[in-house]
C-alpha cells in the first residue's frame, strides 16, 4: 500500500506533523502538491495545476493516475494532512477484497457537509455553492482506500471529470464517489476514520480532523481508549457541541 497525503503551503504546520507520525510507517508515503508552493516536504510529487482548494478534486485523480502508472498492483490510501493515521493498523487493509473502502455519507442527508466542512473553505468568489440535485454515497476524504480496479476507473473517466468550475464545484471525496458509483466497484463502508461523535472502533485507523498540537498525544496513545480520552479532553467528541460550530471554531486553523 501506498499512503498519499494532499497538502499546500498554508498547511505546512500540519504537514511536518504528518511528516513526523509516517517517519516509521511500513508504508512508502508521498506528499502531494500543485504549483505554487514553495514549503513542501519530502518526499513529494508536485503536479502541473495551480494549487487551490477548489482544485483538490484534480489534485486526487493527479495522484490517482500517478499511483496506477507507478504501483499499479499496491493499494493506494488517501489522506488529508491533518489526519491522524495509526499507521500499525493500516495494513489490515493491504489485501482488502473491496475496491473503495472509507466511512460512507449519504450526499443528499449530509447537511452539514458543503456548508461546514467544504464550502467555507473555497476562496474563489466566482464559485457558486453546489446545490444537491442527487443522492450519492460517498466515502469522506480525510481516509479512503482505493484497488487498482477503482483506480482503473478513476483514470478512465478522466482529469476533466475532475476538474471543478464555478458552476460545477464539488469535493474531491464526492468527485471520487461519483466516478466509483457503478456496480462494478466493491464498497465497503466501515468506520476506518473518526471525527466528531463517533466512537474509536477496533475498524479505525484514522482519526480526522486533528488540531496539529494533538498529533504527538496521540502518537503515544497505546490503546483505543486513550485516544478516545485524548479527544475527550479537548471535546472532540462532545456532541453537545453542535458539527456547524465545531467546524467554525476550527476555521483559523484548518483552510
Amino acid at each position: 500500500m501506498k499512503i498519499y497525503v494532499t497538502s499546500c503551503d498554508k498547511r505546512v504546520g500540519y504537514a511536518r506533523k504528518a511528516k513526523e507520525m509516517l517517519k516509521d510507517s511500513p508504508h512508502e508515503y508521498f506528499f502531494v502538491y500543485g504549483k505554487g508552493n514553495t514549503n513542501k516536504i519530502e518526499p513529494y510529487i508536485e503536479f502541473d495545476f495551480e494549487e487551490s482548494y477548489e482544485n483538490l478534486a484534480e489534485k486526487t485523480f493527479c495522484l490517482v493516475e500517478h499511483h496506477l502508472k507507478n504501483f499499479g498492483d499496491e493499494k493506494l490510501l488517501k489522506m488529508d494532512d491533518d489526519n491522524f493515521l495509526d499507521v500499525k493498523k493500516v495494513g489490515r487493509y493491504e489485501t482488502a477484497p473491496e475496491d473503495y473502502i472509507g466511512h460512507f455519507h449519504n450526499y443528499q442527508l449530509h447537511d452539514w457537509y458543503d456548508q461546514y466542512f467544504h464550502w467555507y473553505k473555497v476562496e474563489n468568489p466566482e464559485y457558486k455553492r453546489p446545490k444537491k440535485t442527487f443522492e450519492l454515497d460517498f466515502a469522506e476524504g480525510g481516509v479512503f482506500i482505493l484497488s487498482r480496479k477503482a483506480c482503473e476507473k478513476i483514470v478512465k473517466d478522466g482529469r476533466e471529470f475532475f476538474k471543478n468550475t464555478p458552476e460545477t464545484y464539488l469535493g474531491e471525496d464526492v468527485r471520487v464517489a461519483m466516478s466509483l458509483n457503478d456496480p462494478s466497484i466493491v464498497k465497503k463502508d466501515i468506520k476506518i476514520s473518526t471525527g466528531l461523535g463517533y466512537e474509536i472502533t477496533e475498524d479505525f485507523i484514522a482519526i480526522h480532523p486533528v488540531h496539529m498540537h494533538l498529533f504527538g498525544k496521540l502518537m503515544a496513545a497505546n490503546t483505543n481508549e486513550e485516544k478516545a480520552e485524548i479527544l475527550k479532553k479537548y471535546n472532540f467528541m462532545n456532541e453537545n457541541i453542535h458539527r456547524a460550530e465545531f467546524f467554525k471554531k476550527l476555521k483559523p486553523t484548518i483552510s
